[in-house]
C-alpha cells in the first residue's frame, strides 16, 4: 500500500553496515564506545575498518536492487 516503507532484508542489513562504517571511519578517534568496543587500536586501523564495512554496505545495497 504505502511504498515507503522497506520490506527488504537485504536494504535494511546494507544501510546498518554501512552506517557502521561510516560511524567508524569519520567519529571512531572521538566517541568513546567505539573505542571501549576496538579497544585501544590505531586511527589508521579504525579508517580501514570502516571502510571496509562500507564497502559491503554499499554491496549489499547494490545487490539489493536499490541502485536501479
Amino acid at each position: 500500500m504505502n511504498a515507503n516503507y522497506v520490506n527488504n532484508p537485504l536494504v535494511i542489513l546494507g544501510v546498518f553496515i554501512f552506517l557502521i562504517g561510516v560511524f567508524l571511519f569519520v567519529f571512531g578517534r572521538k566517541w568513546f564506545l567505539f573505542r571501549l568496543l576496538l579497544g585501544d587500536i590505531s586511527m589508521i586501523s579504525q579508517m580501514f575498518y570502516g571502510t571496509i564495512l562500507s564497502i559491503i554496505g554499499l554491496i549489499l545495497l547494490y545487490m539489493s536492487g536499490r541502485f536501479n
